[in-house]
């Protein structure tokens, strides 16, 4: 019996130790799942489970952005589009420092979030209003007194 028990202890640990510290797994399916084209509305339980795991994980942050950019570049769904930048705005604003430092790289957002909003592209305004929204409030993260400073 003791055998078995310790044999649970070190399987539970090890999966709660690699969804901890690994949001690749966990994360990315969420953020596939909150970001399906088939969903009628946002899912805002799935977006703030984003958040914790990003709070939560040394390589959230990344492994997150990675994620949502996967969901935007070159996608011609502009519903899947509204969807990831739901969860890239709730991130914004419910994660800390080590997220809004991919979120304000001008890689990211010339190489993304500018890209979506091209004539080439033809988004909706709904999604140019959102993209928009979202450049603005970088400027924003720019002059928080956290040392953000980008």
């Amino acid at each position: 019996m003791s055998f078995f028990l310790t044999f649970i202890f070190i399987t539970v640990f090890r999966y709660y130790h690699y969804l901890h510290y690994s949001y690749s797994v966990c994360g990315l399916f969420l953020t596939e799942k909150a970001t399906d084209g088939s969903l009628q509305n946002e899912d805002w339980t799935l977006n703030m489970e984003i958040c914790d795991i990003i709070n939560e994980t040394e390589e959230g942050p990344k492994d997150a952005m990675r994620a949502v950019k996967k969901r935007l570049n070159g996608n011609r769904n502009f519903r899947e589009v509204m969807l990831a930048l739901t969860v890239l705005e709730t991130c914004v604003k419910n994660c800390g420092h080590r997220f809004h430092v991919h979120v304000a790289n001008r890689d990211f957002i010339e190489g993304v979030l500018v890209k979506i909003i091209t004539p080439k592209t033809n988004p909706p305004a709904i999604v140019q209003d959102k993209v928009l929204s979202l450049i603005q409030n970088r400027c924003g993260l720019e002059t928080r007194s956290d040392g953000l400073g980008l």
